[in-house]
Formats: C-alpha cells, sequence, structure tokens
C-alpha cells in the first residue's frame, strides 16, 4: 500500500480539496509519493495562463474532457480542485479517473478557517465568528461540503435534495477520509497510493512563536451561542460528516438492530 504501480500511474487522481481539511498535506503527500502535478500548479490546483485558478463548475462536459485530457497527455496523474468541483455527471465515464477528499467535523473546519484567515491577516481582527460566516467565499458559507459536492455558489441556497445528490456523489469516490484531530486518519490514503508521513504535513503554523502569541489574544474568541448558531444552520454537512465517519456502523445497521438506512454510504 502506498506504493504506485504502473497500472495506477495511468488513473488520475482528482482530489477535491476542501478547505481546512488537510488539503495541503494530502498535495504534499502525493508528491512526495511520486504523482505529477500540473505544470505551474498551486497547491496542486491548475492555473490559467493569466495566474487564476481554472474553475470547472461551470465547464460544459466536452469542455471538462478536454482540460483534464490535455493534463493527462502531459503527464499528470494528480490534480486538486480547491475552489469549485463541476457536477459528477460532467466526468467523462471512459476516462480512468479516482476520485478522493478528505472531510472534517463542519464546525471545527469553519473555526479553523477563521482562525487561519484572522492570524495571517486576511480578515478584520473584530471579525466574529459568526461574522465571518457571512457566504463571501464558499468556504465561508454555510453547509460548505454539500455546497461544493452539488456545484452551489456561495450565495444559493441549499436543499434537501443537493443534501441527497451530495451523498450519492460521495459514495462514488474511491476514498472519503473523516480527519480526525491527531490526522492518523489520513493512513486511508494508502488505499489510492498516498502515504502520509509527518514531514509531509502542511499549515501547522501554531508552532510558530509569532503566531503562539496571537492565538492568546482575545480576538479569537468564540461565544457558545455563535456555535450553536453555526450547528443550526450546518445541518446537512454534520448529516453528510456523520455518515461518511461511521460508514461502517450504518452498513453493519450498527445504529439499531433491523434498521435500514436508505441510501446510506
Amino acid at each position: 500500500m502506498g506504493q504506485l504501480t504502473p497500472e495506477d500511474r495511468m488513473d488520475l487522481t482528482i482530489f477535491l480539496h476542501n478547505h481546512k481539511c488537510a488539503g495541503s498535506t494530502v498535495v504534499s503527500s502525493a508528491q512526495a509519493c511520486g504523482f505529477s502535478l500540473p505544470e505551474g500548479h498551486k497547491n496542486g490546483n491548475l492555473m490559467n495562463g493569466d495566474g487564476r485558478f481554472v474553475m470547472y463548475a461551470r465547464m460544459t462536459k466536452e469542455r471538462l474532457r478536454t482540460t483534464l485530457q490535455d493534463q493527462v497527455d502531459a503527464g499528470v496523474n494528480f490534480l486538486a480542485m480547491e475552489w469549485d468541483f463541476p457536477a459528477f455527471e460532467k466526468f467523462p465515464s471512459d476516462m480512468p479517473i479516482r476520485f478522493v477528499t478528505v472531510l472534517r467535523n463542519p464546525l471545527v473546519r469553519a473555526i479553523s478557517n477563521w482562525k487561519n484567515d484572522k492570524v495571517n491577516r486576511r480578515c478584520a481582527e473584530d471579525v466574529s465568528f459568526a461574522s465571518f460566516m457571512d457566504g463571501s467565499a464558499t468556504f465561508r458559507s454555510h453547509n460548505y461540503f454539500v455546497r461544493m459536492l452539488a456545484s452551489l455558489s456561495a450565495k444559493d441556497e441549499v436543499t434537501l435534495e443537493h443534501f441527497n445528490y451530495a451523498v450519492s456523489v460521495l459514495k462514488k469516490f474511491d476514498a472519503v477520509v473523516p480527519l480526525d484531530s491527531s490526522g492518523r486518519t489520513l493512513k486511508q490514503l494508502s488505499a489510492v497510493g498516498i502515504t502520509v508521513k509527518p514531514e509531509h504535513h502542511k499549515n501547522r503554523f501554531a508552532r510558530k512563536q509569532d503566531v503562539a502569541k496571537d492565538f492568546a489574544k482575545s480576538f479569537l474568541t468564540i461565544h457558545t451561542d455563535e456555535l450553536a448558531e453555526y450547528c443550526a444552520k450546518n445541518h446537512y454537512d454534520f448529516a453528510l460528516f456523520t455518515m461518511f465517519s461511521h460508514r461502517r456502523d450504518f452498513r453493519a445497521g450498527a445504529v439499531g438492530g433491523g434498521i435500514r438506512v436508505v441510501g446510506a454510504p
């Protein structure tokens, strides 16, 4: 496990990179394991000639095929999609593609995003956690996981139909890894040829002394009512994370004797 075979190298691995879900660590690990990433990429993402990220959600099926085939022809076998994700039906069914993603507790993910942006001065110091989730970007919108999988914008309404679609898409992925606080669950990526080692971990900025001082500041305070509000507004993401974090329980009927969960992963 973790070693690429010649057959593996023929497949394109597409990594759905959810923000603050160990994405940079996965990309770093893939590179260390011998995967070939796009020329001039940024964190595994394909870039346009003008230095912008390539966006996929609005591509036609034909254009998506051409974009992916051009990368395969160039020897690329690992591609991250971090800023949006196309409808799954647009991916060419006759092209060997492996789909991989990492999920994280939605509340922990959102707090990590807020903390990272504040510490790195990407938002004002007085921005509270609740006000950070303002829909100004997809990763600052509620039900972020479902939103990405359903190709929704930051302002689109997320519905039960979108949630069910997201479940159906993740069931087709080759690896859906639930991230724990230790990062040990990332070893599950060995199933798709990616071995994660301690030296591959990225964004461990809490170790830096200057950042550690920032952590002590009151501007990183979160109130319990903000947490409750977030949990209430992100019920679809919590359901998605729970289902895929406990897939064995649902499959084995461990949620209750005789209970069958229709549509469970």
